[in-house]
Protein backbone atom coordinates (compact mmCIF):
# COMPACT_ATOMS: atom_id res chain seq x y z
CA UNK A 1 0.00 0.00 0.00
CA UNK A 2 1.47 3.45 -1.54
CA UNK A 3 1.85 6.21 1.52
CA UNK A 4 1.61 9.03 -1.26
CA UNK A 5 -1.32 11.18 -0.56
CA UNK A 6 -3.50 11.26 -3.90
CA UNK A 7 -5.39 14.51 -3.86
CA UNK A 8 -8.24 15.01 -6.66
CA UNK A 9 -8.62 18.47 -7.32
CA UNK A 10 -11.62 19.71 -8.70
CA UNK A 11 -11.77 23.57 -10.39
CA UNK A 12 -15.22 23.45 -12.25
CA UNK A 13 -14.72 26.49 -14.56
CA UNK A 14 -10.85 26.20 -16.35
CA UNK A 15 -10.23 29.69 -16.66
CA UNK A 16 -9.96 32.87 -14.80
CA UNK A 17 -8.13 33.42 -11.36
CA UNK A 18 -9.56 30.10 -9.80
CA UNK A 19 -8.12 28.08 -12.54
CA UNK A 20 -4.76 29.83 -12.41
CA UNK A 21 -4.48 29.83 -8.62
CA UNK A 22 -5.22 26.13 -9.02
CA UNK A 23 -2.83 25.13 -11.77
CA UNK A 24 -0.38 26.95 -8.80
CA UNK A 25 -1.23 24.84 -5.97
CA UNK A 26 -1.14 21.29 -7.73
CA UNK A 27 2.40 21.86 -9.27
CA UNK A 28 3.14 23.10 -5.80
CA UNK A 29 1.52 19.73 -4.25
CA UNK A 30 3.37 17.62 -6.70
CA UNK A 31 6.46 19.08 -5.45
CA UNK A 32 6.07 18.04 -2.03
CA UNK A 33 5.71 14.67 -3.73
CA UNK A 34 1.56 14.48 -3.51
CA UNK A 35 -0.26 12.98 -6.00
CA UNK A 36 -2.12 15.18 -7.71
CA UNK A 37 -5.73 14.99 -10.15
CA UNK A 38 -7.07 18.09 -11.71
CA UNK A 39 -10.55 17.41 -13.20
CA UNK A 40 -12.06 20.57 -14.74
CA UNK A 41 -13.37 21.62 -17.63
CA UNK A 42 -12.52 21.84 -21.40
CA UNK A 43 -11.81 24.06 -22.91
CA UNK A 44 -8.60 24.73 -20.09
CA UNK A 45 -7.41 28.24 -19.94
CA UNK A 46 -3.71 27.01 -19.23
CA UNK A 47 -3.34 24.04 -21.25
CA UNK A 48 -0.02 25.14 -23.07
CA UNK A 49 1.53 25.52 -19.80
CA UNK A 50 3.70 22.55 -18.83
CA UNK A 51 1.90 20.54 -16.13
CA UNK A 52 3.77 17.73 -13.34
CA UNK A 53 0.14 16.76 -11.90
CA UNK A 54 -2.54 15.16 -14.45
CA UNK A 55 -4.77 16.91 -15.94
CA UNK A 56 -7.90 15.73 -16.88
CA UNK A 57 -10.30 18.73 -18.42
CA UNK A 58 -13.40 16.30 -18.73
CA UNK A 59 -16.31 18.88 -17.72
CA UNK A 60 -17.80 21.17 -19.99
CA UNK A 61 -20.08 24.12 -19.16
CA UNK A 62 -23.18 22.47 -21.12
CA UNK A 63 -23.16 19.72 -18.98
CA UNK A 64 -25.76 18.91 -16.55
CA UNK A 65 -25.08 18.51 -13.18
CA UNK A 66 -25.87 14.91 -13.38
CA UNK A 67 -23.42 14.32 -15.71
CA UNK A 68 -20.47 16.17 -13.94
CA UNK A 69 -21.28 14.46 -10.54
CA UNK A 70 -21.20 11.32 -11.83
CA UNK A 71 -17.83 12.52 -13.92
CA UNK A 72 -16.33 13.50 -10.30
CA UNK A 73 -17.87 9.80 -8.84
CA UNK A 74 -15.98 7.96 -11.33
CA UNK A 75 -12.71 9.99 -10.99
CA UNK A 76 -12.68 9.60 -7.05
CA UNK A 77 -13.06 5.57 -7.78
CA UNK A 78 -10.32 5.45 -10.46
CA UNK A 79 -7.56 8.02 -8.70
CA UNK A 80 -8.55 6.36 -5.76
CA UNK A 81 -8.15 9.71 -4.19
CA UNK A 82 -7.54 10.13 -0.49
CA UNK A 83 -8.99 13.77 -0.97
CA UNK A 84 -11.27 15.90 -2.78
CA UNK A 85 -10.24 19.45 -2.27
CA UNK A 86 -12.78 21.79 -3.98
CA UNK A 87 -11.84 25.23 -5.31
CA UNK A 88 -15.43 25.84 -7.28
CA UNK A 89 -18.55 24.38 -6.77
CA UNK A 90 -20.58 23.05 -9.29
CA UNK A 91 -23.80 23.95 -7.96
CA UNK A 92 -23.72 25.18 -4.12
CA UNK A 93 -27.62 24.76 -3.52
CA UNK A 94 -27.39 20.95 -4.74
CA UNK A 95 -23.75 19.61 -3.67
CA UNK A 96 -24.56 19.51 -0.02
CA UNK A 97 -25.95 16.25 -1.56
CA UNK A 98 -22.95 15.09 -3.27
CA UNK A 99 -20.68 15.99 -0.61
CA UNK A 100 -23.02 14.27 1.82
CA UNK A 101 -22.04 11.21 -0.38
CA UNK A 102 -18.13 11.33 -0.19
CA UNK A 103 -18.01 11.87 3.39
CA UNK A 104 -20.33 8.69 3.89
CA UNK A 105 -17.69 6.82 1.82
CA UNK A 106 -14.85 7.79 3.82
CA UNK A 107 -13.85 10.23 1.56
CA UNK A 108 -11.84 13.53 3.03
CA UNK A 109 -13.03 16.75 1.84
CA UNK A 110 -11.15 20.03 1.29
CA UNK A 111 -12.94 23.41 0.35
CA UNK A 112 -10.90 26.49 -0.17
CA UNK A 113 -13.74 29.18 0.04
CA UNK A 114 -12.31 31.98 -2.01
CA UNK A 115 -15.49 33.77 -1.40
CA UNK A 116 -17.85 33.77 1.66
CA UNK A 117 -20.25 33.82 -0.56
CA UNK A 118 -21.06 34.19 -3.73
CA UNK A 119 -19.91 38.12 -5.01
CA UNK A 120 -23.12 38.86 -8.02
CA UNK A 121 -25.82 39.97 -5.64
CA UNK A 122 -28.26 37.63 -7.78
CA UNK A 123 -26.63 34.66 -7.28
CA UNK A 124 -25.72 35.49 -3.38
CA UNK A 125 -28.95 36.46 -2.54
CA UNK A 126 -30.91 33.42 -4.00
CA UNK A 127 -33.04 31.71 -2.58
CA UNK A 128 -31.59 28.79 -0.09
CA UNK A 129 -28.38 29.97 -1.03
CA UNK A 130 -27.15 30.73 2.36
CA UNK A 131 -28.53 27.34 4.11
CA UNK A 132 -26.63 25.66 0.74
CA UNK A 133 -23.04 27.20 1.96
CA UNK A 134 -24.37 26.72 5.82
CA UNK A 135 -24.44 23.00 4.77
CA UNK A 136 -21.37 22.72 2.74
CA UNK A 137 -19.17 24.77 5.52
CA UNK A 138 -20.07 22.12 7.80
CA UNK A 139 -19.80 19.13 5.53
CA UNK A 140 -16.04 20.10 4.84
CA UNK A 141 -13.06 18.41 6.65
CA UNK A 142 -11.34 21.76 6.40
CA UNK A 143 -12.01 24.83 4.64
CA UNK A 144 -9.44 27.27 3.34
CA UNK A 145 -9.11 31.08 3.06
CA UNK A 146 -6.68 33.55 1.79
CA UNK A 147 -6.96 35.97 4.81
CA UNK A 148 -7.78 36.71 8.47
CA UNK A 149 -10.19 38.89 7.64
CA UNK A 150 -11.99 36.22 5.73
CA UNK A 151 -11.42 33.80 8.05
CA UNK A 152 -12.85 35.94 10.95
CA UNK A 153 -16.09 36.58 8.38
CA UNK A 154 -16.92 33.08 7.77
CA UNK A 155 -17.07 32.03 11.32
CA UNK A 156 -18.53 34.82 12.20
CA UNK A 157 -21.61 34.34 9.41
CA UNK A 158 -21.79 30.50 9.97
CA UNK A 159 -20.39 29.41 13.18
CA UNK A 160 -18.47 26.17 11.86
CA UNK A 161 -15.89 24.38 14.04
CA UNK A 162 -13.17 27.30 13.96
CA UNK A 163 -10.01 24.98 14.02
CA UNK A 164 -11.09 23.43 10.87
CA UNK A 165 -10.78 26.74 8.71
CA UNK A 166 -7.29 27.29 8.05
CA UNK A 167 -5.71 30.77 6.35
CA UNK A 168 -3.13 30.15 3.44
CA UNK A 169 -2.40 32.89 1.63
CA UNK A 170 -2.90 33.62 -1.78
CA UNK A 171 -0.24 32.51 -4.21
CA UNK A 172 1.89 34.17 -6.97
CA UNK A 173 1.98 34.30 -10.37
CA UNK A 174 5.63 33.68 -11.01
CA UNK A 175 4.35 29.76 -12.78
CA UNK A 176 2.75 32.02 -15.98
CA UNK A 177 6.04 33.80 -16.79
CA UNK A 178 8.01 31.87 -19.16
CA UNK A 179 10.86 33.82 -18.35
CA UNK A 180 11.72 34.91 -14.94
CA UNK A 181 14.20 37.30 -15.97
CA UNK A 182 11.82 39.50 -17.54
CA UNK A 183 12.57 42.79 -17.01
CA UNK A 184 9.65 45.61 -16.58
CA UNK A 185 10.74 47.42 -19.87
CA UNK A 186 10.62 44.46 -21.34
CA UNK A 187 7.11 43.24 -20.89
CA UNK A 188 5.98 46.95 -21.36
CA UNK A 189 7.17 47.03 -24.78
CA UNK A 190 5.41 43.27 -24.77
CA UNK A 191 2.36 44.84 -23.65
CA UNK A 192 2.28 48.13 -25.70
CA UNK A 193 2.90 50.20 -22.52
CA UNK A 194 4.58 53.50 -22.51
CA UNK A 195 7.90 53.22 -20.29
CA UNK A 196 8.10 55.18 -17.31
CA UNK A 197 4.42 56.24 -16.94
CA UNK A 198 2.38 54.88 -14.05
CA UNK A 199 0.08 51.95 -14.81
CA UNK A 200 -3.13 51.00 -12.72
CA UNK A 201 -3.99 47.35 -13.81
CA UNK A 202 -7.76 46.01 -13.14
CA UNK A 203 -7.22 42.49 -13.90
CA UNK A 204 -9.66 39.34 -13.74
CA UNK A 205 -13.04 38.58 -14.99
CA UNK A 206 -14.94 41.53 -16.01
CA UNK A 207 -18.14 41.88 -14.40
CA UNK A 208 -20.85 44.03 -12.65
CA UNK A 209 -19.55 44.08 -8.77
CA UNK A 210 -15.88 44.48 -10.03
CA UNK A 211 -16.03 48.47 -9.63
CA UNK A 212 -15.19 49.26 -13.03
CA UNK A 213 -17.60 52.08 -13.39
CA UNK A 214 -16.49 53.55 -10.15
CA UNK A 215 -12.56 53.19 -11.53
CA UNK A 216 -13.42 54.69 -14.73
CA UNK A 217 -14.86 57.78 -13.16
CA UNK A 218 -12.13 58.39 -10.12
CA UNK A 219 -9.09 58.21 -13.51
CA UNK A 220 -9.75 62.15 -13.85
CA UNK A 221 -8.69 62.61 -10.44
CA UNK A 222 -5.92 59.88 -10.75
CA UNK A 223 -4.39 61.51 -13.53
CA UNK A 224 -4.50 64.77 -11.69
CA UNK A 225 -2.39 63.23 -8.98
CA UNK A 226 -0.31 61.50 -11.69
CA UNK A 227 0.13 62.76 -14.55
CA UNK A 228 0.66 60.31 -17.35
CA UNK A 229 -1.32 57.77 -15.41
CA UNK A 230 -2.28 54.65 -17.82
CA UNK A 231 -5.44 52.59 -17.10
CA UNK A 232 -5.05 48.63 -18.28
CA UNK A 233 -8.31 46.49 -17.80
CA UNK A 234 -7.51 43.26 -18.67
CA UNK A 235 -9.83 40.30 -18.64
CA UNK A 236 -12.54 38.22 -20.12
CA UNK A 237 -15.90 40.00 -19.83
CA UNK A 238 -18.61 38.06 -18.30
CA UNK A 239 -22.85 39.44 -18.26
CA UNK A 240 -21.23 42.69 -19.37
CA UNK A 241 -20.75 44.71 -22.32
CA UNK A 242 -17.64 45.99 -22.49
Amino acid sequence: MSDTIKVLMVESGGWGGIGHYTHNLCESLMAEKIEVHLLTASPYELDTLPTRFTLDAALRADQSYFRQARTLLERIVSTQADVVHIQSTFSARRDWLLWSILRLSGIRVVYTAHNVLPHDAAERNATGMREAYDTLYALAERIIVHGVRIREELVDRFAPDPHKVRVIPHGDYAFASPDDNQTQAEARKELGLPEGRPVILAFGALRAYKGLTELIDALPDIVDRGPGAVCVIAGKPVGVDP
